[in-house]
């Protein structure tokens, strides 16, 4: 085997995708006639009689016909009849042929790489070669998936294909040929479904689309691929593929044309706020130095009045649907990150240098909520509550004064299931793992009854104790029990409204109230231009009482233009109340909803939250501890600007 072998790169190959450039060999370069050549460096694995041995290119290379020589020490194996050879070189490569059908093992890489456009390194792709002769002609084992790219001055760095049936796309495999031709490639168990093109530094696209490759074993794959592409700045679009692709040894096929989408920054539409509504996949940034809606947002009582922070990380703290939310980082004060644009909602947070949450902010990948304007545009309100995938769903559950969000369970009917978990534990799934939250109930230390507490672990619900259980009232704030513990602030942590009802004493101007006014806190959980209903705003929708008519679909305000759905409401653990019938009617008593400072009743309009049905109307019940839906609305301020004073 000391001789020098010629390796006849015979491909013809029909590359749709590309027509001026077809890469299908063993250790690829690009050409402009669509022909396959040698690349710079390729090799491949030679069987003959009982002997192996690698063997790389000496002269030929850009050509459809190069020379090798023998490189390294020769192996014994068991006996082939003729020749084989595998492409690249695999320290692992094994061969039984008897001169009709062979079986060759072979390695798919995981990793593949592209200096530039067309231009692929040695080692790509396999390829195998089995005839009895000493010149070989290689046959390609593997199809290309191919993505055409445009952009805006955009650099691509990295472009992941995923098999979405699990099937396994990298690793060894075996590869039968029969007749000259290849009949099966069968894949091992040492891969996964996820090969990578990594494009250095990045590779420029402009308007008009370039055209990507990955090589990957021939096959049918049930559900498709998706492919994740990288920019040099860090922004992610994401393809889905559903349908079922069949990739054709020799052949390319195209999954997609698409034009990069950059980031875009949300504040340029939005001010800073706790939640960002996102009605389409792509990349996107918001000032993550800004806690909530910033100083405007922190009443003068509060214990910390310090509105920014100096963020290091990001992190994705919770996610409906994998891969919702994706690659945030932090960038100049800025928290990038990419959405894939399915309905759904998670929670990312900024960090600090030793990977403590600082704060954190709601995405909800959703279509664009309706609003509903009642009483000549005084009010206006989301159609649905926070989160909610529908006007029927109850969506998050919320505790008084805190910013982000908690699910219901599974039990409890009203809710979607895509954000209700089982009622024994409270999870959320992160990155497709399903992981328990930590939960905060029983009698602790009064530190964790704190609103620093509350900021630093957004995902624990914060439940009653014996030092927070004021009469059976439940809270979860210290500061907020009644008597000693009571701090005047905790009324303002989602902000206040000046006016309570339009109907009965003190309503009017006269009366010295400020009519419709609200103040919208730094901890409000509503996105930007919105914030949670006043009390004023539900009980002017009411009965003569300010009362919801009770109704099988909620509680009913403005004539059934607001229907609040039956969501019971989150203590501890699990969902309450969605399913009681007190008055025996046939109906679900209890709805749940938040108000921006205070309770909901005709008579104590502080403390309690939760709206109890019967009797044909709804009145409240219970305290902040308890969490409920919130529905958001326009918000209405005295004048144009925000003010406490």
């Amino acid at each position: 085997m000391k001789k020098s072998l010629v390796a006849l790169a015979t491909l013809v190959l029909a590359v749709a995708c590309a027509p001026e450039f077809n890469p299908f060999t063993s250790g690829m370069s690009g050409t402009s006639t669509g022909a396959a050549t040698w690349a710079e460096g390729a090799d491949f694995t030679y069987f003959a009689g009982t002997q192996a041995q690698d063997f790389t290119i000496t002269t030929g290379a850009g050509s459809q016909t190069a020379k090798f020589s023998p490189a390294g020490e020769i192996a014994t194996v068991e006996e082939v009849a003729g020749a084989v050879a595998v492409a690249p070189a695999f320290a692992n490569a094994s061969v039984s042929y008897d001169g009709t059908t062979a079986e060759i093992v072979a390695n798919f890489p995981a990793t593949q790489k592209i200096a530039a456009l067309g231009q692929y390194p040695a080692g790509t792709m396999v390829a195998v070669a089995s005839k009895n002769t000493e010149n070989l002609s290689f046959l390609p084992a593997c199809g290309i998936l191919c993505v055409k790219i445009a952009g805006d001055n955009v650099n691509i760095t990295k472009v992941q294909f995923t098999a979405n049936g699990k099937e396994t796309i990298n690793g060894t495999a075996e590869i039968t040929v029969e007749g000259g031709e290849i009949t099966d490639v069968e894949m091992m168990e040492d891969g996964n479904n996820v090969v990578t093109l990594e494009c250095g530094e990045g590779l420029p696209v402009s308007k008009v689309a370039k055209d990507f490759y990955a090589f990957v074993p021939a096959g049918n794959y049930a559900k498709g691929f998706n492919v994740v592409i990288t920019a040099s700045d860090g922004a992610q679009n994401t393809i889905e593929g559903t349908e079922a692709v069949t990739v054709t040894a020799g052949k390319a096929t195209q999954l997609a044309s698409v034009t990069f989408a950059p980031f875009v920054d949300l504040n340029e539409t939005a001010d800073p706020a706790n939640c960002y509504i996102i009605t389409k996949g792509g990349c996107y940034y918001f000032d993550a130095t800004i806690k909530g809606n910033g100083k405007a947002g922190i009443y003068k009582g509060f214990p910390d009045q310090e509105p920014t922070i100096a963020p290091v990380g990001a992190k994705v703290i919770w996610e409906e649907v994998a891969g919702l939310v994706t690659n945030p980082f932090i960038k100049e004060g800025k928290l990038y990150f990419s959405c894939s644009g399915q309905d759904g909602n998670a929670l990312v947070a900024a960090t600090d240098a030793d990977d403590n949450v600082l704060w954190s902010w709601h995405i909800w990948s959703t279509i664009a909520p309706a609003e509903i304007s009642v009483l000549d545009g005084r009010y206006v309100f989301m159609d649905r509550n926070l989160g909610a995938y529908s006007k029927e769903d109850c969506g998050f559950y919320y505790e008084f004064g805190r910013k982000d969000p908690f699910n219901g369970t599974k039990d409890n009917k009203v809710c979607d299931p895509r954000h209700c978990i089982d009622s024994e534990v409270i999870t959320w799934t992160n990155n497709g793992q399903t992981e328990n939250i930590e939960k905060t109930w029983g009698v602790q230390p009064a530190e964790f009854h704190s609103i620093a507490f509350s900021i630093a672990h957004p995902e624990a619900y914060i439940g009653t104790s014996a030092l927070t259980d004021y009469n059976n009232t439940w809270y979860w704030l210290m500061d907020s029990v009644p008597g000693d513990n009571y701090k005047e602030y905790t009324q303002w942590l989602w902000g206040k409204s000046w006016r309570y009802y339009a109907k009965g004493e003190g309503s009017s101007i006269e009366d010295g109230n400020q009519p419709y006014a609200a103040f919208k806190s730094i901890y409000d959980p509503c996105p930007a231009g919105y914030m949670v209903c006043t009390p004023s705003a539900l009980a002017d929708g009411g009965n003569e009482s300010g009362r919801a008519t009770h109704t099988k679909a909620g509680a009913s305000l403005y004539d059934g233009k607001i229907i609040l759905p039956h969501s019971g409401f989150l203590y501890n653990v699990g969902s309450h109340g969605y399913d009681t019938d007190t008055d025996g009617d046939g109906v679900n008593d209890w709805v749940g909803l938040m108000t921006c400072s205070t309770g909901w009743s005709d008579e104590n309009p502080s403390g309690n939250f939760r709206l109890q049905c019967g009797d044909g109307d709804c009145r409240n019940v219970y305290g902040p501890a308890a969490a409920h839906p919130v529905r958001c609305m326009k918000a209405v301020f005295n004048g144009d600007k925000q003010t406490i004073e």
